[in-house]
């Protein structure tokens, strides 16, 4: 929608250190509110999951990069690393 191309425009102005996690928020969102599992991130062409998909799961602590899991112990036992990154979802 148009608060979609806002956005978008508003990623271009950023430097391009910030522009990457940037894009990765908006599709995270996007995917989010529509009820999708996963989007493709544009660089590397990967299917990403959303922390919804991932909150239905045990955290496998391979890194995900919108992990929710930031207590509870994943399959190896220990508290996953990137848990930070979707605490906002």
């Amino acid at each position: 929608g148009s608060q979609e191309m806002k956005a978008v425009r508003y990623i271009s102005r950023l430097s391009e250190e910030k522009r990457a996690n940037a894009t990765w928020a908006l599709l995270h969102r996007a995917a989010t509110m529509r009820g999708r599992d996963q989007y493709v991130d544009p660089i590397t062409g990967r299917q990403v999951f959303t922390a919804t998909f991932l909150r239905s799961r045990a955290c496998c602590n391979l890194g995900c990069r919108h992990c929710p899991h930031a207590e509870r112990p994943g399959a190896f036992g220990t508290p996953c690393s990137r848990a930070a990154l979707a605490s906002d979802w």
